[in-house]
């Protein structure tokens, strides 16, 4: 029946496509974060990851870039119900409490390009000192 088909639509000229991750269709589908992580990071773009400013960010709290985990807006949906890490989300306001411990910053530009938004992000790392 399949074959069938699938000649049919050929025939029409209607292109099939496949599915990269059908299991999403499948039920909800949680994010496995490691017991290792410290820092999630959600909204940058793939270009701002490898930023310097990122770099120093990381360094200045004494986080290695193997204990951070870096999201998607879109992939918010997949966190697990409790997350015991730190959770930064950058030119995002989040709808919903993720974490205990969650940080906001402006967009990537606006955060690399002011001061008062680079102090106000300072500020709200030195709040969750002790658990860094």
């Amino acid at each position: 029946m399949t074959e069938r088909r699938d000649g049919l639509l050929a025939q029409m000229g209607i292109d099939q496509y496949r599915l990269r991750r059908p299991e999403v269709l499948h039920g909800e589908v949680a994010l496995a974060i490691k017991s290792t992580t410290k820092l999630v990071i959600v909204g940058l773009q793939r270009d701002e990851i490898h930023h310097p400013f990122i770099n120093d960010v990381l360094r200045s709290v004494a986080i290695e870039t193997a204990y951070v985990l870096y999201l998607a807006v879109e992939q918010l949906p997949l966190l697990p119900q409790s997350l015991s890490c730190l959770l930064w989300f950058v030119g995002h306001e989040p709808q919903h409490r993720y974490a205990a411990q969650q940080l906001h910053s402006p967009s990537f530009t606006t955060l690399v390009n002011t001061a008062e938004a680079k102090r106000t992000l300072w500020q709200q790392f030195c709040d969750y000192d002790d658990n860094l």
